[in-house]
């Protein structure tokens, strides 16, 4: 099963139970509007097609924010006015993850679309984060998520 990984804000408000979407931008960005096709594609203006990289019924551990201190294995979000240094949830071992998610939903949206709050709730990107509000024409993939299981 693959990994997806929360930044600590995400893992605060998965836990709390706030969190119910979470966006990845999209590595093929297409030319104008998009559209919903059936069998899980889209295509663009160009008619050029697009497959998100999820489906509906995808599954995905969450990575999260850890630390391993004397033995034991600390999660970020148990633990946050602990000052110490976090290891990054793309480093989080194989086996360390304490919650399964399953996609619900896929569609596509831009960028600019997103209320400040949802912007929150962006996934790493290869260049890790930066300022979206340069980037609102952008788009990106919206996954519904929900948890299947707690397995911590």
């Amino acid at each position: 099963m693959n990994r997806i990984p929360f930044h600590s804000q995400m893992m605060r408000r998965f836990v709390a139970g706030e969190l119910t979407h979470v966006f990845d931008i999209s590595r093929q960005q297409p030319k104008g509007f998009i559209d919903h096709l059936s069998g899980g594609y889209w295509m663009d203006g160009d008619m050029q097609v697009l497959w998100p990289p999820y489906k509906v019924g995808d599954r995905f551990f969450i990575a999260e924010g850890w630390k391993k201190q004397q033995g034991k294995l600390l999660y970020r979000v148990d633990h946050p006015d602990l000052d110490i240094k976090w290891r990054s949830p793309l480093d989080m071992p194989v086996g360390a993850e304490r919650y399964v998610v399953e996609v619900t939903a896929v569609r596509g949206a831009m960028v600019g679309a997103l209320r400040a709050m949802d912007r929150s709730t962006l996934l790493y990107g290869e260049h890790g984060w930066c300022a979206y509000s340069a980037y609102e024409s952008i788009w990106m993939w919206a996954m519904g998520i929900k948890e299947l299981t707690s397995l911590g």
